[in-house]
């Protein structure tokens, strides 16, 4: 699950359409690397000096990586099952 994807279904995929359950609510997402990632892109984003192999931007390339770890999902993710919402709604 990536950031952006909170409040939507977790389906569980049938043999065809009919047969697809939503069996929860995607809740949160633990990523390990997000804070460090973040102060990296961060400090890149400060750096005044480059370094370019071949006409591309080390710190360019360096901000991209961190960037794309700490917005997308390389820990754990959740969710509420949907019984336990019905239960809570009656």
């Amino acid at each position: 699950m990536n950031k952006g994807n909170s409040g939507g279904p977790i389906i569980k995929i049938g043999n065809n359409p009919s047969e697809d359950k939503v069996i929860g609510i995607a809740t949160f997402i633990l990523n390990p690397f997000a804070n460090d990632s973040k102060v990296l892109s961060e400090l890149s984003s400060r750096l005044k000096v480059d370094i370019a192999l071949g006409g591309i931007s080390q710190v360019k390339v360096n901000k991209l990586f961190a960037d794309a770890i700490a917005n997308n999902s390389i820990g754990i993710s959740g969710c509420i099952s949907i019984n336990h919402i019905k239960s809570i709604l009656k």
